[in-house]
């Protein structure tokens, strides 16, 4: 989040009651980190394979940059500036617009699982036949 928004916007957000801290509050930035990815999962977790995500080399940058929006907004509760909200919304827009399926990540989907299909039926050879019944 430092590469996105800067350290000291990361800094004054993670201690917005401490004006006085030289250290960005790293507890506090991963707290918002999780509570966005959560909220990306909710929206994404039924369509993606999100295990399958987090084990790829790269995410999409859109989809860090979003969760990274969402994350920024939770850290900017206490002034609640207009771009940190709008990103936030807009993030949300998005997300939504990919559970839709109007917007494709380019990730592994959860493809539904075989479901079978007719049932097999197997029985022994037939005891009575024509040739087996001729005489009667």
């Amino acid at each position: 989040m430092v590469q996105l928004f800067g350290w000291h916007e990361m800094l004054e957000l993670s201690n917005l009651a401490d004006h006085e801290a030289q250290d960005i509050d790293a507890a506090k930035v991963e707290a918002a980190i999780a509570y966005a990815e959560a909220e990306v999962n909710s929206y994404l977790g039924k369509f993606y394979s999100l295990a399958a995500v987090a084990n790829l080399a790269t995410v999409p940058v859109v989809l860090t940059n979003k969760t990274a929006d969402i994350a920024r907004y939770q850290l900017d509760n206490l002034r609640a500036r207009e771009d940190v909200r709008q990103r936030y919304e807009d993030a949300l827009k998005w997300l939504a617009m990919v559970a839709k399926g109007l917007v494709d990540l380019g990730l592994p989907t959860n493809e539904p699982t075989a479901q079978g299909g007719a049932p097999d039926y197997f029985a022994s050879d037939r005891v009575f036949t024509q040739d087996t019944l001729k005489d009667y």
